[in-house]
């Protein structure tokens, strides 16, 4: 499952990253597409303690907290085979399989839905959760283009964040201006 979320097919999967730069990368490039000269709307970045929310998420089982690995118990009532009724709600944060170079690379960790499928920040602000357990950055759209630019320089690119041929197109587009 974590393979297919990091090319393109739908899962209850929502990628988060440990590093600040591919925060900042996804922000920034995935914000106002079309034009960084001229964007539309500020970039966000979202902040997560893993630890806080899991357990939030999971005290009802008395978790102490901590990021799950995709092979412990805990993420039991998470799984396909549980009967809906007896899923949880709020998504729990877990690493994924490193089976992919793309995983690697963007440091990557997941938020494992449940029932709930409404958007994280949202269930954020109606659950238990400890204060700061997930805040927001936000980059003002005068600002995208110079700090893009800034950390491309510093090597946070497309083949960096993706290494593999599509990633190297995808810098080789940018880069010619295609």
């Amino acid at each position: 499952m974590f393979f297919m979320q990091h090319y393109g097919v739908p899962t209850r999967l929502l990628d988060w990253t440990e590093s600040p730069f591919i925060a900042l990368y996804f922000a920034l490039m995935s914000n106002n597409k079309l034009d960084f000269r001229d964007p539309q709307s500020d970039a966000i970045i979202w902040l997560l303690n893993p630890s806080a929310w899991n357990k939030a998420s999971l005290s009802d089982i008395g978790f102490t907290g901590g990021i799950i690995d995709a092979s412990q118990p805990q993420i039991k009532a998470f799984s396909p085979e549980t009967d809906l009724a007896e899923r949880k709600n709020i998504p729990v944060m877990i690493y994924g399989t490193h089976n992919s170079s793309r995983i690697v690379a963007q440091r990557g960790m997941f938020a494992l839905f449940g029932k709930c499928q409404d958007p994280m920040e949202d269930q954020y602000k109606g659950a238990p959760f400890v204060d700061g357990t997930m805040s927001k950055i936000v980059i003002p759209k005068d600002s995208i283009f110079d700090v893009r630019n800034s950390i491309l320089r510093k090597g946070i690119t497309e083949s960096a964040v993706f290494p593999d041929l599509h990633g190297l197109s995808m810098e080789i587009t940018r880069s010619f201006g295609f």
